[in-house]
């Protein structure tokens, strides 16, 4: 290797080095812009889809994540996982099985930071809002999601209702599920069809948990709008 390749090569790293920490600092709020550029390109393509199960509308929300991080230059540094296997240092050690490894529907990341966002399909009637809290919110309270991070996203596909009702119901299982001092129940934010916007904070309740707080930005998403 010629000392001008040497050269070129450290000038590379220490640019691409520089560009990742410089997106950490702001890592929210760029996979915020990224999942809500992810879905205005679904939209435009007319919500395509095999059917509505949670599944196949994350693999759409993947599908336009990756396009995006190849189209825009604002998330060239974040890569995607789908069905991202979320291993400990428990299990890295040989103290926990493997196969014990929990699951996030996706998560994004940059250099070696990165948040993981579970995804719920979400109606007014039957089980669905119950399932967004319990079956997915409940993860990042946990520890079994995010373990060692301050925040985490969740993405609800409304099949059906108005989102701030739906907030509204969701906030009462949050309530109901953790009425604990310095929790903080969804506050609905900004409204730019077809996302609706949220925000919450809950204490750390599970032994896997690092961070005594986890942030959970929420999206609503109101398919076929």
């Amino acid at each position: 290797m010629s000392l001008f390749t040497a050269a070129r090569d450290r000038i590379r790293g220490s640019a691409v080095e520089w560009l990742q920490r410089a997106v950490v600092k702001d890592l929210d709020a760029r996979v915020k812009d990224l999942l809500a550029a992810a879905v205005d390109k679904w939209r435009a393509d007319g919500w395509d889809r095999f059917d509505s199960h949670e599944d196949n509308c994350t693999v759409q929300v993947y599908r336009w994540i990756r396009e995006c991080t190849r189209r825009d230059s604002r998330f060239a540094l974040l890569t995607v996982c789908l069905q991202y296997v979320n291993v400990t240092p428990e299990i890295l050690r040989g103290n926990q099985s493997a196969q014990t490894a929990t699951r996030p529907d996706l998560r994004i990341e940059v250099a070696q930071e990165g948040r993981a966002i579970e995804c719920k399909r979400i109606e007014p009637g039957g089980v669905w809002v119950r399932d967004y809290v319990h079956k997915g919110l409940a993860r990042f309270v946990t520890g079994n999601y995010g373990y060692a991070e301050e925040a985490g996203f969740m993405i609800g596909y409304v099949g059906s209702g108005a989102p701030g009702t739906l907030i509204a119901r969701i906030n009462g299982y949050i309530n109901r599920m953790w009425n604990t001092v310095g929790q903080r129940p969804i506050m609905p934010g900004r409204y730019a069809p077809p996302i609706l916007f949220g925000a919450s904070r809950h204490v750390r309740l599970g032994s896997q948990a690092v961070t005594a707080h986890i942030d959970i930005c929420h999206l609503l998403v109101e398919l076929d709008s």
